[in-house]
């Protein structure tokens, strides 16, 4: 099975990784069209006219030479006949049908892996017209699917409390768009999150100067907080990163999807364990996460009830094996 790669540039591998090179840029662009559009059958006119600009004498004598070559260096992948071309089924593994089949399963590890870096980057220009529109439509594309697998895992490792898988995927988001406000809002949460509000602050004073976003009352609060930590991470210097690993993501989930439900009012959550398990941390870290999609506001830490909101909530204490907390809406 061969392999047509095409993010951050576009080369043909065979089953041995090795690369099958062409003698020139439009013929490995007219095999990555062919490839990316496996069902149908084209005319050698059609053909000439998007890598050649025509179909003359000249034109087709051009593609014959691409086919040739496709066919001595790549192998035996397309089927040619007088005045048709086609690709042959199941002959190469495509990277985009890759991405989109690692999208559509949520796979979000494989779905980044890919995504290498433009579609094609290294086929612009290449003075064939209608070529270079198609090449435009599937590189933008390319980036909204790209975009979706990072908002995925972005979303996902909010859930889990991963603040630096949603740093990186929310900075690879900001490179595709700069002018993306919900990922530089992302960047700025979760930062803060992880403990460096400082740069958090550094981050949305640097966007407000450039008026790359709209001011957002609930970030400039949030910045506003430098350089003091979240609550969470000065409970325990030794649990500092505890909620970002495995163990602990599957009950922060669970928080942060009991107060995406509630649409209106609050709801009482129960979190039971061992005693020292790090509940209080947990259930803390998960407040100070709240507060910064603006959910849930003015809680206060005491010495005998340590978590007390001054607001919605009416019920919040600590017992040797149970945190009982109320999870709302502001």
């Amino acid at each position: 099975m061969l392999t047509l790669r095409c993010f951050g540039s576009a080369s043909a591998f065979d089953h041995d990784g090795t690369e099958l090179c062409l003698r020139s840029r439009k013929h490995v662009g007219l095999l990555l069209y062919l490839v990316a559009h496996p069902k149908t059958t084209h005319s050698r006119e059609e053909l000439a006219y998007l890598l050649w600009d025509g179909d003359g004498k000249k034109e087709r004598h051009s593609l014959s030479q691409a086919l040739y070559d496709i066919r001595s260096n790549v192998g035996p992948i397309i089927k040619v006949d007088t005045n048709t071309v086609r690709l042959l089924p199941d002959q190469i593994e495509y990277e985009v049908d890759n991405l989109e089949t690692a999208i559509r399963e949520k796979d979000h590890a494989t779905a980044l892996e890919l995504y290498r870096g433009e579609f094609a980057p290294d086929l612009l220009n290449l003075g064939a017209e209608s070529f270079d529109r198609w090449l435009d439509d599937e590189r933008e594309r390319c980036r909204v699917l790209a975009s979706l697998a990072l908002k995925n895992a972005q979303r996902n490792a909010e859930e889990h409390g991963d603040w630096d898988e949603m740093c990186l995927a929310a900075l690879r988001l900001i490179k595709l768009n700069e002018f993306d406000e919900d990922s530089h809002c992302a960047l700025i949460r979760g930062l803060w999150l992880k403990g460096d509000p400082a740069s958090a602050a550094a981050h949305y004073e640097a966007i407000s100067d450039a008026q790359q976003v709209a001011a957002s009352p609930t970030i400039g609060k949030l910045t506003s907080r430098a350089p003091a930590q979240p609550r969470w991470m000065s409970v325990s210097a030794s649990s500092q990163s505890s909620i970002g690993l495995p163990g602990r993501r599957a009950p922060f989930r669970a928080l942060v999807e009991e107060l995406r439900s509630t649409t209106t009012g609050s709801r009482t959550v129960v979190v039971t364990g061992e005693v020292g398990v790090g509940k209080r941390r947990l259930v803390q870290a998960f407040v100070e996460y709240a507060g910064t999609v603006g959910s849930l506001t003015d809680w206060s830490m005491r010495s005998q009830r340590p978590f007390v909101p001054q607001r919605r909530s009416t019920a919040a204490c600590q017992s040797r094996d149970v945190v009982v907390i109320d999870v709302g809406r502001a």
